[in-house]
């Protein structure tokens, strides 16, 4: 898993979600690398790695980044190898519809698969992610689009909550957690 790393040092992401995961004590934050140092870090380790994802600390396909969150996902499309990314960004420009159908293409060119997931929180309280997050529906409709540009698209339900947070959410609820 690669990612831009954080939008500065006081924030990860361009979003501001009040459920971030990252924000918690537990989790392992993400080293600030340039991109040239993570391409350099996933091709010395190649020959263990089978799909390369973009995603885990930071959206890094959110505005101001798309354009670099696309350079990324170029760069690693020529390694061949399954290449995934997660993202809440509705990419609305055509110049950016037509790279990522080229990502496509050339990681299909030598027999991997392009994979894009879209997050969405749930759908009965779409005011739940902050603006400028696109509503559920709208990057639902997004699927549809990037399948049709040559991805295999999957709805990823986010955020992830480590065991210590559904613990805690299961005990105020009064529920049974089993791990």
């Amino acid at each position: 898993m690669v990612s831009l790393g954080p939008v500065a040092a006081t924030r990860h992401c361009s979003f501001r979600c009040p459920f971030c995961y990252v924000r918690e004590p537990a989790f392992v934050r993400y080293k600030s690398w340039p991109v040239e140092a993570d391409l350099e870090w996933v091709r010395t380790n190649l020959s263990q790695i089978n799909v390369i994802y973009v995603s885990g600390d930071t959206d890094s396909f959110a505005p101001p980044r798309t354009g670099a969150g696309l350079s990324l996902l170029g760069a690693l499309a020529d390694l061949g190898r399954d290449l995934l990314f997660t993202t809440r960004h509705v990419f609305v420009r055509s110049e950016e519809w037509h790279e990522l159908k080229g990502i496509a293409e050339r990681v299909r060119s030598v027999g991997r698969n392009p994979i894009a997931c879209v997050s969405v929180c749930q759908l009965s309280r779409p005011d739940l992610e902050p603006r400028p997050i696109a509503q559920p529906a709208v990057r639902i409709e997004q699927l549809g689009k990037l399948n049709a540009v040559g991805w295999t698209s999957v709805l990823a339900m986010r955020p992830i909550m480590p065991a210590f947070q559904l613990r805690t959410l299961s005990e105020s609820f009064g529920l049974q957690y089993a791990t």
